[in-house]
């Protein structure tokens, strides 16, 4: 093993052994030390959550396009966008578990839902997300199992026309999950009334343009470090660039419009954060 590698996974190591033993700290003091009482913050768990459910959205949304709308030039990355997808929401439900201070009575949430709670829509529309992106990605890949993976794939004759034509009915279901995820998450903050700033109807639109412009850019960096910036690729780079570009100024009117309301309004309240 080279020098480098292996003080590189000894300080990944050491960094996982301070993390867990921060964790069991943690896990037997509870969760005020954290010191997360704070009315601005939103917490490491819960900004955790926001930030790789933001990053799962571009995966699928880049590859239903491909099967929905005949977006052939991004065909290419159809499968990094599906595994980028897969990894972030799976990261997103791993980040908020120990929000919940005794993970371990999560098996509560399962047998005794509260269905007025957003809470429970949320852990049921991610675990939803991760099972349609695992699913998309393993059809994705079935014309590239060969070899020792072969046993994996399903018995069919054509691998590639099978994957080409369930990829095509399952992008519609993606998409609506991969939008589902981001405005029942929103809805998670916005039903917060106690804060003026997250207590918003533009909470839900919004989230799906941040997330659309940073998992499309994630896969956009994803792909130049994996396929480079060849000629072949550049119209597929410049369309999510334009996905970007988008969905960035859209963003920009939902929060500046907001911005403009709260500052009309003029309530103590309301301009506190401002300050």
């Amino acid at each position: 093993m080279k020098r480098s590698t292996k003080a590189g996974l000894t300080v990944t190591g050491l960094f996982m052994v301070t993390g867990l033993a921060a964790y069991g700290y943690q896990y037997h003091e509870g969760l005020v030390v954290t010191n997360m009482r704070n009315s601005y913050s939103w917490g490491l768990y819960v900004s955790g959550l926001a930030f790789f459910v933001g990053n799962a959205a571009g995966g699928l949304v880049l590859s239903s396009l491909i099967y929905l709308f005949g977006v052939k030039s991004l065909k290419p990355f159809a499968k990094l966008g599906a595994l980028s997808a897969f990894a972030n929401v799976t990261a997103a439900m791993l980040a908020i578990l120990p929000d919940i201070g005794y993970p371990l009575r999560l098996y509560q949430m399962i047998l005794h839902p509260q269905m007025m709670s957003p809470l429970v829509w949320d852990v049921a529309v991610l675990n939803l997300y991760a099972l349609l992106s695992l699913l998309y990605l393993y059809i994705l890949m079935l014309p590239d199992f060969k070899g020792a993976l072969k046993r994996l794939a399903l018995k069919i004759d054509d691998p590639a026309g099978f994957s080409e034509r369930w990829a095509k009915r399952l992008a519609p279901f993606t998409l609506v999950a991969a939008v589902g995820i981001h405005v029942i998450t929103a809805w998670v903050f916005s039903t917060q009334g106690a804060r003026g700033w997250w207590h918003s109807a533009a909470l839900a639109p919004d989230f799906i343009a941040v997330a659309i412009g940073s998992g499309t850019a994630l896969v956009l960096m994803l792909c130049l470090i994996a396929y480079g910036a060849r000629e072949r690729y550049q119209e597929a780079y410049r369309t999510m660039a334009v996905f970007i570009s988008v969905a960035f100024f859209i963003h920009l009117f939902l929060m500046y419009n907001d911005l403009f309301i709260h500052v009309w309004y003029g309530a103590d309240e309301a301009l506190e954060p401002l300050s």
